[in-house]
């Protein structure tokens, strides 16, 4: 008989605290509005290019060809050079759907995040061999520049809740999910207008013909990358059903790598070399991340 009444007093303490544990799980709608600081990025890039002597277009004559250099097509080969854009400042705003099962929460999240750096006229540093012979003697301009970054993200993330009185609380959480972003991006390659100092080739005339060439290319490239994000703040119950806080977060995104893009133009001509496929280059950075805070509102549904 005392085992059968213990039995029942502990079964009743459970379904009361499952019962208090129902009391507080809810579902509950927030919103963001705040401020964003991103670091700055290094970016890199690649091409499919040929030799400039390859260049049917340049020179169609095959004049200066150097042993077998035009007789295979390149690969898709990564530059070694890089540009160090600065930090940007922008925006965040989110909404998201969460539910509370006592001190913890879990909600779906979706933000948006922008960062303007309006970073032009970037020097570009060069790594590789044959790009800085090419920039000591018959380059003139290597540089580049960025305007903004822009990213639309859907995380899932979870809190942990510490109350502090009554009616506030801060916490502590992390996420992760995926982001659309996308950066306006420009570089831009000027050979020497002096023929003397054009290295490619020997042949004058062919020397005059680069001599002032650009290659530039301007476009809003765009990858989805994966991410992970930091998340603290504080909350205070405004009434019953509404609490008003501060957070703050930091998010880390995976490398950015953008698809081909044709370039504007290509040693001042179309984006080809006229041996059957565009010319294309793509560039891409590791450096993708922001630290935002916002105020945040919560209405318990």
């Amino acid at each position: 008989m005392r085992k059968k009444a213990t039995g029942l007093v502990l079964l009743a303490g459970l379904l009361c605290i499952a019962g208090d544990a129902a009391a507080q799980s809810r579902l509950y709608l927030g919103m963001e509005m705040g401020g964003s600081a991103a670091q700055a990025l290094m970016m890199s890039g690649g091409d499919n290019d040929w030799a400039t002597r390859c260049d049917l277009l340049i020179n169609p004559a095959g004049v200066d060809l150097r042993g077998a250099e035009c007789d295979a097509t390149p690969d898709l080969t990564t530059w070694s050079h890089s540009m160090k854009m600065k930090g940007g400042r922008g925006a965040l705003a989110s909404i998201a759907l969460g539910y509370r099962f006592g001190s913890f929460r879990a909600e779906l999240e979706y933000f948006f995040r922008n960062s303007l750096h309006n970073d032009m006229n970037v020097p570009i540093t060069v790594g590789d061999d044959v790009t800085l012979d090419k920039i000591n003697e018959e380059i003139a301009t290597a540089d580049g520049g960025m305007e903004d970054v822009v990213s639309h993200n859907s995380f899932i993330n979870v809190y942990y809740d510490i109350d502090v009185s009554e009616n506030a609380a801060v916490y502590l959480g992390a996420g992760v999910g995926a982001s659309n972003t996308s950066i306006g991006y420009m570089t831009r390659w000027q050979r020497s207008p002096d023929p003397a100092d054009i290295g490619t080739f020997v042949d004058p005339g062919l020397k005059a013909k680069l001599a002032g060439t650009t290659t530039v290319g301007s476009a809003r490239l765009s990858d989805s990358v994966y991410g992970f994000q930091a998340l603290a703040g504080f909350d205070r119950r405004m009434s019953g059903s509404t609490t008003l806080g501060l957070k703050v977060r930091w998010v880390k995104y995976a490398r950015f790598e953008s698809a081909n893009h044709e370039w504007d133009q290509l040693r001042s001509h179309d984006s080809t070399v006229g041996r059957g496929q565009r010319i294309v280059y793509w560039a891409g950075t590791s450096d993708l991340q922001a630290f935002a805070v916002s105020l945040a509102l919560k209405y318990d549904l």
